[in-house]
């Protein structure tokens, strides 16, 4: 549910599917928050993705809101590669 946090305990993974066709792969030992979340197809400009890497490692493969409007979908982490 938006606003809380989702965590993968050692030997664990999780993955999160959102409604736009996102998905958020969260690995061992990792917590993401997801912030926001904004799905309206028939105004794009009003949509929006918002989460945050608390801890760990995630992989996200990007579906309608980002591809639609690429600056309304954010993922934050402490340090990206």
């Amino acid at each position: 549910y938006l606003g809380e946090i989702v965590r993968a305990q050692a030997g664990s993974r999780a993955e999160l599917r959102l409604r736009d066709g996102t998905r958020m792969q969260v690995a061992a030992n990792s917590a993401i928050h997801l912030s926001e979340f904004v799905l309206k197809p028939e105004q794009p400009a009003e949509e929006r993705l918002s989460t945050r890497l608390l801890k760990g490692a995630m992989r996200v493969l990007t579906g309608a809101i980002a591809q639609r409007r690429p600056g309304n979908a954010l993922f934050t982490t402490p340090t990206a590669t």
